[in-house]
């Protein structure tokens, strides 16, 4: 059983140190053509520097040491990926226009029968951009 274990650990760390090197190695390429490999030589050297990272944070302070590194680098993209959800939230309130269904009014009156908004009397249509719009009071 602790053979099959160790198996399933050495096979997925080499698939994921493969597919990190490989993601590397494609970033760094310039101007890399769609589908083509990045060079051989550039994958292992990545591959080479991942692992030489991995064990000389292991051998300086342990996976406490490699813990904080993995938070210190992770840290950044909690901002990152608020700038996205924000840029997400405001690319559906310009495409669906804030609310419901998009083009779709509910009617005012008792039935449940949905009336487009152009043809609806009693809706107004909803600004597209984050400008305030002038209303009159009746």
């Amino acid at each position: 059983m602790l053979a099959a274990f160790v198996l399933l650990v050495v096979l997925f760390l080499a698939t994921t140190l493969d597919s990190s090197a490989y993601t590397m190695a494609a970033a760094s390429s310039r101007e890399l053509p769609r589908g083509v490999y990045p060079a051989r030589w550039h994958r292992v050297f990545w591959a080479v520097v991942l692992a030489a990272v991995s064990i000389a944070l292991m051998y300086a302070g342990g996976l406490e040491a490699l813990q904080t590194l993995s938070i210190i680098t992770a840290f950044p993209l909690i901002f990152v990926l608020a700038l996205v959800a924000e840029s997400l939230r405001r690319w559906l309130k310009a495409d669906h226009g804030g609310g419901g269904a998009a083009g779709v009014a509910v009617a005012s009156d008792s039935s449940s029968e949905a009336v487009p908004r152009s043809e609806s009397p009693t809706t107004t249509e909803e600004p597209r951009d984050d400008r305030p719009v002038a209303t009159t009071s009746e």
